[in-house]
């Protein structure tokens, strides 16, 4: 396994974590352009410098991210999108796009099947075909109660009626244990449960105020917050040894949402969750 960051590219980035240690980065695709280079020769001359910088430094690219509520997108747009970020891909060495199914408003999971397979259907047989995967977030979205979200892709019914709509070796998750934590699940065992659909992880912490909880309910807001790995309440070492359990050799991105090291203190942040997880880890 890797470790990196979730990041956007700059030079000065990759300095920062070849300082800390980091061996990996997950980039956000917006990194080269909004959109992204539309043909492969456009591709090599925008992202030429970004491949020979992060080969100086050894750091690998684990994952593209591209998040957005897709959807909702115009496939034959979407697929433009995402055959560009195949194009990044395969000037940096990574087969990975990280991203989000997103959700249509106001329904249920279940009212999104038919869009998710017009829209994301045609994206996996491309994926297949260029020797990609795409890896959703199981990100909730949640703005309150009631808690429809931006997301389905964020509870394992919602993984199963989107993998069976879609049957696809292509299509898994980009596994983020702090989202799973606040809704009280099993981060660990879902591991073992989805291994194999599992295409790269993200690590971040959960913090609980159970005093707020218990007084308010989770129907309130501040109960939680996010953290940087090791600082929260998930257990690292049971939850990097599922991942050892099943296989898992791809990569680990901290996504740094944390607020107390935030500003000034990011890098401190970003050095205490690399304190946290490099010691669990078997580099590859």
């Amino acid at each position: 396994m890797k470790l990196g960051i979730l990041t956007s590219y700059s030079d000065q980035m990759v300095e920062v974590a070849s300082r800390i240690g980091f061996d990996a980065l997950e980039l956000q695709a917006g990194s080269w352009g909004d959109p992204p280079p539309s043909t492969a020769a456009a591709a090599r001359t925008r992202c030429a410098g970004a491949r020979d910088r992060l080969q100086e430094a050894g750091i690998s690219v684990t994952a593209l991210g591209f998040y957005g509520n897709h959807i909702a997108a115009k496939p034959s747009v979407l697929r433009k999108q995402f055959a560009a970020i195949m194009n990044i891909g395969d000037v940096l060495g990574c087969k990975v796009i990280a991203s989000l199914v997103g959700r249509l408003p106001d329904t249920t999971i279940a009212e999104n099947i038919s869009a998710y397979k017009k829209v994301f259907g045609p994206i996996a047989k491309m994926s297949e075909d260029r020797g990609f995967e795409v890896a959703f977030e199981n990100w909730t979205g949640f703005r309150g109660y009631p808690f429809q979200g931006t997301n389905v892709a964020y509870r394992p019914e919602a993984w199963d009626m989107l993998f069976d709509a879609v049957d696809s070796p292509a299509l898994g998750i980009e596994y983020d244990p702090s989202h799973l934590h606040f809704q009280m699940m099993d981060y660990v065992g879902l591991v073992h449960e989805y291994g194999e659909k599992i295409f790269h992880v993200h690590a971040k912490d959960t913090e609980i105020f159970w005093d707020k909880l218990r007084e308010n309910g989770i129907f309130s807001s501040g109960w939680w917050r996010f953290r940087v790995p090791g600082w929260g309440e998930i257990d690292w070492t049971k939850f990097i040894s599922a991942l050892q359990d099943v296989g898992y050799e791809g990569g680990i991105a901290i996504e740094h949402e944390d607020p107390v090291y935030s500003g000034d203190r990011f890098d401190e942040g970003l050095q205490l969750g690399y304190n946290t997880l490099a010691p669990l880890l078997v580099r590859s």
